[in-house]
């Protein structure tokens, strides 16, 4: 089946490097890392190291390297194995080239968007983080504080070990007025933004500041 797939794979544009177990898999992964961009990946391998075992170590070697299972079971408790594995999907042998071609350029696709993603979220993760306005980030149902940049600490004099899980309504009570967080989520709520309003914080030391948002 692994001759016959390779075959039809490469007939189609794919360069197949074929391994006979999970051990062989690694080493090929260790030695021509760069050359490889996917990994269609049994299960059952026999003798040795699983399939599922196999996965979790390249993964290891490579964190991104998307893994496609391709296997004969169908069993419940085969596929509850790979639950906890970055997996790309999972296809059934023997279902023919055109699944296993189409489960393929799915994976490539996915793959390519979650690398996106997360340029998108360094690169907000750097601004965020860099920015001289003071900034949060804040679940609005209750205030919880999610993450905070250096300009918050510098502002309010709270360090991020101090506030990361904690309410700045119930907890740190920042808000002298807790209206004022009432009032800006309901205009968030209403408009999507929120400028021009001025809102009085206690910060740390208990002294009061003003702040135009």
């Amino acid at each position: 089946i692994s001759r016959l797939e390779s075959r039809q794979l490469d007939y189609i544009g794919y360069k197949v490097i074929r391994a006979a177990s999970g051990e062989e898999a690694l080493k090929i992964i260790e030695s021509r890392m760069e050359e490889i961009d996917m990994v269609l990946m049994d299960i059952d391998l026999g003798a040795g190291m699983n399939g599922t075992i196999a996965a979790r170590e390249i993964l290891k070697k490579k964190q991104d390297m998307p893994v496609i299972f391709l296997s004969s079971h169908t069993e419940d408790d085969m596929i509850e194995k790979i639950d906890h594995i970055a997996s790309y999907g999972y296809i059934v042998k023997n279902t023919g080239i055109t699944v296993l071609a189409a489960s393929i350029k799915t994976a490539f696709k996915l793959h390519e968007a979650n690398r996106q993603l997360r340029v998108i979220s360094d690169n907000f993760s750097t601004v965020f983080h860099a920015n001289p306005d003071s900034m949060s980030i804040t679940r609005i149902a209750d205030g919880l504080i999610l993450d905070i940049n250096q300009a918050f600490t510098c502002l309010t004099g709270y360090r991020r070990d101090e506030v990361i899980g904690r309410s700045m309504v119930d907890d740190l009570k920042l808000w002298i007025d807790s209206e004022d967080w009432t009032r800006l989520i309901a205009e968030l709520d209403k408009a999507g933004n929120v400028s021009g309003r001025t809102v009085t914080i206690r910060v740390k030391d208990g002294y009061q500041k003003t702040l135009q948002i």
